[in-house]
């Protein structure tokens, strides 16, 4: 049924979930309670292409209609004061009749590509398929294991064995010493190689990243965030992170301060009466409020 479909920004979040269904009464709503001018609104539909001999129009598709028209994707229609400024495509609605989530597709797959790190980790048949992306491209498999050795420097590569649905990464060691299961070194040590695992397949897209320090030292993030920023950049790749933690923003303002053009911070604050308010933070005001214990989280 309609109901069925997943709304493909569901489960952006862990433990935050849209609406399910398309369309009108199911929407995504921000900024203020009291003033439809301060609010923004975002909406899922189906729509399509339907060319004549003298023009090409894209529309909405009536949701009773849904799986009878071919050819149709999903757009989020981004609304500001009732009206519609901008359309954003999403994928194929064929996808989405096989209950697919957007970010188990690989980037062939979807017209937007964006990698997502919940904070419950990526499943094994995700972790598989990211694999599959960047196993004939050597230069990228080379960054997930600088990655592995910023915890263990010992580590020579990875790979993974035992199928597509119980696909288990291993470690190998320098010299052959030793071959061990990467989970066996941590949830910090599968936490990275998640993220830049998804980092080197968003190419030319989006990566979300939901609690970042989950698992991480202190001492290892400025490290991790310094991969991060060089590959984001050489791949073209916008980075989401959230995070509460101060030694995670401690980690990144530390490579962020060389390179202040290549970054942002911002704090939400969510009201009771005016909603969630984005504050955003100049890294000269970072650098003061974390030398005098100040909040920023």
């Amino acid at each position: 049924s309609l109901q069925e479909i997943e709304n493909p920004l569901r489960h952006l979040f862990y433990g935050y979930h849209f609406p399910k269904a398309l369309g009108d009464n199911h929407a995504i709503e921000m900024g203020s309670l009291k003033t439809i001018q301060d609010r923004l609104k975002l909406q899922v539909y189906a729509y399509q292409t339907i060319e004549t001999e003298n023009a090409q129009r894209f529309t909405r598709v009536d949701k009773t209609q849904l799986f009878e028209i071919e050819n149709t994707e999903l757009v989020i229609e981004i609304e500001i004061a009732n009206q519609i400024k901008s359309r954003v495509r999403l994928n194929d609605i064929e996808i989405f009749r096989r209950r697919i989530l957007p970010y188990r597709l690989s980037s062939h797959e979807a017209k937007l590509n964006v990698q997502v790190v919940p904070t419950q980790a990526i499943n094994k048949g995700k972790v598989a398929t990211l694999w599959d992306n960047i196993n004939v491209q050597p230069a990228l498999r080379e960054e997930v294991f600088k990655a592995l050795q910023l915890i263990d420097a010992k580590i020579q590569e990875v790979v993974l064995v035992g199928g597509e649905k119980e696909s288990t990464p291993i470690l190998i060691y320098k010299n052959g010493e030793k071959k061990i299961p990467l989970t066996s070194l941590g949830d910090g040590m599968t936490h990275l190689f998640h993220i830049i695992l998804a980092l080197v397949n968003a190419k030319e897209g989006f990566l979300l990243i939901d609690e970042f320090e989950n698992g991480l030292h202190y001492t290892v993030q400025p490290k991790v965030w310094e991969l991060i920023f060089k590959l984001a950049k050489a791949l073209y790749v916008q980075v989401f992170a959230t995070t509460h933690s101060k030694d995670c923003v401690e980690g990144f303002h530390t490579v962020w301060e060389s390179q202040e053009n290549e970054g942002t911070l911002h704090r939400l604050d969510n009201d009771p009466d005016e909603g969630v308010s984005v504050i955003p933070y100049e890294c000269e005001l970072v650098a003061y409020a974390l030398e005098h214990s100040g909040e920023i989280r």
